[in-house]
């Protein structure tokens, strides 16, 4: 496994505490080593279990339990751990919130970071009737892994309607850091 990952990432060597996302790994690259592990070590690696847990030592142990989730689930895990308030990032047009997964590298270990995707990629009879509908879902989403504020989230869609809707939805008290990059 730590030749497969410095083969994808284009190393000279991967150890196995080494951050496959901390080393320069992104969405794309997530693809592409879950297709060489399904090749080379005959195992399927999901493109969620590589976000949850990105180290061979970690990926070992948990495809040896064969507990894998879902990449396409609403709420994504891209790091779980971190002593601050999570950040929550919403999901460009497509739906996926894969792409996120280059900005690991770029924070601090210590912020936990969630994706929401869009829930009808995973079940399509929960493709939301409204935007309001779609805001009060991911709103509910958030709440289920934070009760309480401050939220902070990230989007990458052109009109920041989205993160006004689910900011509306939660209590006047809670802040929310908004960026959107057009």
């Amino acid at each position: 496994m730590c030749e497969l990952f410095a083969e994808i990432l284009g190393l000279a060597r991967v150890g196995i505490d080494d951050d496959f996302f901390a080393l320069g790994g992104h969405s794309l690259l997530a693809i592409r080593l879950a297709a060489r592990v399904q090749a080379v070590l005959g195992v399927e690696l999901s493109i969620r279990t590589l976000f949850e847990v990105p180290t061979v030592a970690g990926l070992a142990q948990l495809l040896d339990t064969g507990a894998q989730r879902d990449a396409f689930d609403a709420l994504l895990p891209l790091r779980a751990q971190g002593i601050h308030p999570p950040l929550f990032c919403i999901h460009p047009a497509g739906g996926l919130s894969w792409c996120y997964a280059g900005l690991l590298r770029h924070l601090s270990p210590d912020y936990p970071v969630y994706g929401l995707q869009a829930p009808a990629l995973a079940r399509p009879d929960t493709f939301p009737d409204t935007l309001e509908a779609m805001a009060a879902d991911y709103a509910a989403r958030i709440r289920t892994m934070q009760p309480a504020g401050p939220y902070h989230w990230l989007c990458l869609i052109p009109s920041p309607s989205v993160p006004n809707q689910a900011r509306a939805r939660s209590s006047r008290s809670t802040t929310f850091w908004h960026s959107c990059w057009r």
